[in-house]
């Protein structure tokens, strides 16, 4: 009990590391004896100070398990403390509902309590009655008997023992008279616990209404059509459920450190004072200034107590005759843009902490749908650009198709005519590709097919090694244009049947470099040209022209060189003949790892082994034994 207690003292001192403690300490002697009372307690008081610590999962598990043991133990006293302490951690969790539930539940046994209590009082006060009755009836017995036995000696005795008697009555009386001071004591403090309780509903209430309205300005901004309108209603139902006579909307001037009134709402009683204050300057409130640009509430409960470095503010509210004012910053993507301002010129501590939250709540939506506005202005004014654009577009199109090709109509929409020019593009790329493939093999017939065999072996393993799309599309096309560069290379040399000599073959290692350069300059949407630069790189720095090693060759690149190697071995050259494909892919296996990709090299070898892969205009030469 006395570690309970100085928990207690450390938690109404605000310690709650010191209170948790000993509070910790006194639950497990508790636990140990049986104290199932003690035990329920302390349950409870640990998940009030973890409620005000925010550790919202372990309050709520030490409330419930502390309410349980109180009912079940049939504690009126723990029972009223549980669902009083519950009802405040689903305020702190924002669960109104739940925490007016269980505030209801605590009016109920708090209720029944003061109603026993007044029974008891009353029973004693009957019970004093009572007993103040007997003791009349008896003195009064008394009293004759002692007056017929009185002789006319005994008088003076007589008048001092009915003395005694009245002082005995006046007392009996005073004392009933305290009791009955006691009682409506008593019930005075029931009416006042009873006010105080429908003061907190209607606290509970005057939330709940406020948050009503504020998710129905939410849901109105959802699906705005005019957002002036929208304003104008949102600003009149926050200003009827918050009480306020005056609800203001200031904004910063465009191109201006000024603040303009752009909406405001009165209560019935006001008469409409828009003209009056449009336009403040924040040089002239300099207090108001800072505040708002820290992103603070400005809550004042009474404009006389203002401090003196917000006396030009404060100046400002008494000429309006506002007695207290709640003024919440709103911003624009982190900026400050205005603020809203509640007025009340009736009453001073008009609204108090709880409201702030909620009338911040409803600041921040108007912000928000402010800043909404102007994105669906600015995409507004950018669509009306945009279409200027495609109209001008479209008809320069229209031009230039006309000029270009007559026999083709002129296209109803713009979107049509857009969609046949990106095939057109498309078409005319590949028909390019197609055109430079074949001024290649017309100069080097001894290659023809080459190129795309390349292409359909290098996408197949691609393909395998999980490339897709664009990516897929891009390793095809730069196998197509691997030998592109070869146009640069004197006809002589590419047919030679001979041995090619080392200025011949110098020359032939600059295709790649050639390729690269008549590639660089059209606008592919993946590095093709590089795939093409690289696709003679080999790992171990053996390769040409650049003499890359490892991971400075593209992936890409490794694929088609892997590709290139085995349809070149596999075809028939000027100064050789076809090989096996077994010999090719002997050289594969061989130099995995140092000269090739072994990953890619995998691949390529599982395509022909158990896929059963083949290039349709090639039959394969088998090794004779």
């Amino acid at each position: 009990i006395t570690l309970c207690n100085l928990g207690k003292i450390y938690k109404e001192l605000g310690e709650t590391n010191k209170a948790l403690d000993y509070l910790e300490q006194s639950l497990d002697l508790a636990l140990e004896i049986g104290s199932k009372y003690e035990v329920a307690d302390i349950f409870l008081n640990i998940g009030q100070i973890q409620t005000k610590l925010n550790n919202f999962e372990s309050a709520f598990a030490n409330l419930t398990q502390g309410l349980q043991i109180s009912n079940n133990i049939k504690s009126k006293d723990l029972l009223r403390d549980g669902y009083r302490s519950i009802s405040e951690y689903f305020t702190a969790t924002g669960n109104t509902e739940n925490a007016f539930e269980y505030y209801r539940l605590y009016s109920a046994v708090k209720d029944e309590i003061a109603k026993e209590n007044s029974d008891l009082n009353l029973l004693s006060i009957q019970t004093g009655f009572s007993n103040l009755n007997t003791e009349k009836e008896i003195a009064l017995e008394q009293k004759e008997r002692l007056i017929s036995k009185l002789t006319t000696n005994q008088k003076a005795q007589s008048y001092l023992v009915l003395l005694c008697i009245l002082i005995a009555v006046l007392s009996l009386y005073g004392f009933l008279y305290f009791r009955i001071r006691q009682k409506n004591l008593i019930n005075d403090q029931l009416r006042d616990e009873i006010k105080e309780r429908k003061i907190a509903e209607g606290k509970v209430k005057h939330r709940l209404e406020i948050e009503k309205v504020v998710s129905k300005i939410s849901s109105r901004f959802i699906r705005i059509n005019d957002f002036n309108k929208a304003i104008r209603l949102s600003m009149d139902e926050i200003g009827r459920v918050s009480e306020a006579n005056r609800v203001s909307l200031y904004l910063i001037a465009v191109n201006s450190k000024d603040l303009e009134k752009t909406y405001e709402w009165f209560s019935s009683s006001l008469r409409f004072q828009m003209e009056l204050y449009k336009r403040l300057s924040f040089s002239e409130y300099p207090w108001l200034n800072k505040k708002l640009r820290l992103g603070e509430i400005i809550h004042v409960n009474d404009t006389t107590v203002l401090k003196e470095e917000a006396a030009s503010f404060k100046k400002l509210l008494q000429v309006q005759s506002i007695k207290s004012s709640v003024i919440i910053p709103i911003n624009f993507k982190g900026n400050l843009a205005g603020f809203i301002s509640f007025d009340s010129l009736q009453q001073t501590e008009k609204w108090q902490q709880d409201d702030l939250a909620l009338l911040r709540l409803f600041a921040e939506t108007i912000g928000l749908f402010f800043e909404r506005k102007e994105m669906e202005d600015k995409l507004k004014s950018s669509n009306v650009r945009l279409e200027s654009r495609v109209q001008e577009r479209t008809l320069e199109l229209a031009e230039a198709v006309s000029k270009l090709q007559q026999e083709i109509n002129f296209r109803n929409k713009a979107q049509q005519e857009l969609s046949e020019s990106y095939r057109k593009l498309k078409k005319a790329m590949e028909e390019t590709v197609n055109a430079l493939v074949s001024a290649v093999e017309i100069r080097d017939p001894y290659t023809a097919g080459h190129q795309l065999r390349v292409a359909t072996l290098s996408r197949e393993i691609a393909l395998a090694m999980g490339f897709k799309g664009e990516e897929l599309d891009a390793i095809r096309t730069a196998a197509i244009l691997h030998d592109i560069g070869k146009i640069y290379v004197p006809s002589e040399i590419l047919t030679k049947p001979g041995k090619l000599n080392d200025d011949e073959y110098q020359l032939i290692k600059t295709h790649p470099l050639a390729g690269y350069d008549i590639l660089k300059t059209i606008d592919f949407e993946r590095p093709v040209a590089k795939i093409v630069h690289q696709h003679h790189e080999q790992l171990d720095g053996s390769g040409y022209p650049q003499g890359l090693i490892g991971n400075e060759i593209l992936l890409e690149a490794r694929i088609v060189n892997v590709a290139d190697v085995v349809d070149a071995m596999i075809s028939q050259r000027p100064y050789r003949t076809s090989q096996a494909i077994e010999d090719a892919l002997s050289e594969l296996r061989d130099h995995a790892g140092t000269r090739y990709d072994e990953d890619v090299v995998n691949i390529c070898l599982d395509l022909f082994n158990n896929q059963d892969f083949q290039f349709e205009d090639i039959k394969f030469r088998k090794t004779l034994k």
